[in-house]
């Protein structure tokens, strides 16, 4: 039987473990794996987005056009990305460093 058809759940039920407890991974990491594999956009983007402008969650959330509330669901990995928000935020990032693209305040 492959390694993955053993796979099981360990003692707290927080990671899955294959191979008599030889390897073993985190169920946070595998969806954040599963997610990136299948061209989803990973919480971890966002947070980078937030620390890299230097920006709070307000004003992250005012930057894309949505809510605090959807915001702090898309960074704790609650709701999924949708690809729309990540290119806002890309968006927002150009046109903030590239005076080209300023957007009137």
């Amino acid at each position: 039987m492959p390694p993955f058809a053993q796979a099981k759940r360990d003692k707290c039920g927080t990671s899955v473990v294959w191979v008599d407890d030889a390897i073993d991974m985190g169920t946070d990491n595998l969806r954040h794996l599963a997610t990136e594999q299948a061209g989803g956009i990973v919480h971890e983007f966002l947070i980078h987005w937030l620390h890299d402008n230097q920006l709070t969650q307000e004003q992250g959330a005012q930057a894309i056009g949505v809510s605090r509330r959807m915001l702090c669901y898309y960074l704790r990995g609650a709701k999924p990305i949708p690809k729309t928000v990540w290119l806002a935020c890309l968006g927002w990032q150009t046109a903030s460093t590239d005076k080209r693209f300023a957007l009137a305040a």
